[in-house]
């Protein structure tokens, strides 16, 4: 449609998952927060902090790849908060439509 733009992602939320997915797989993997940290030069309780994050719901990392995250879903505000495990809580939580598919 004419005058409308598609979703745009947040460039620093998606840098954020990427960083978390990576991390969670070098700790799976065996490797240390702190050698993780000495390496990205930030503390490893930051590292834990957004390696915890790779735990969001498929269906919330499908909304910030697209662009269409609530716009109140920072990364900020993930990383400081308590992320529930499970994934329809985390919808609720995070403002995602229970009713739009993913």
């Amino acid at each position: 449609m004419t005058g409308e733009r598609a979703p745009e992602a947040d460039r620093t939320l998606l840098e954020g998952l990427r960083r978390a997915e990576r991390w969670s797989a070098e700790i799976i993997a065996g490797h240390s927060a702190q050698d993780i940290a000495e390496r990205e030069q930030c503390s490893p309780r930051h590292i834990l902090r957004t390696a915890h994050l790779s735990g969001l719901s498929p269906r919330i990392k499908a909304a910030i790849v697209e662009g269409r995250q609530p716009v109140d879903l920072t990364l900020d505000r993930l990383i400081r908060d308590d992320i529930p495990l499970d994934f329809r809580t985390q919808e609720a939580r995070y403002g995602l439509d229970p009713r739009r598919p993913c």
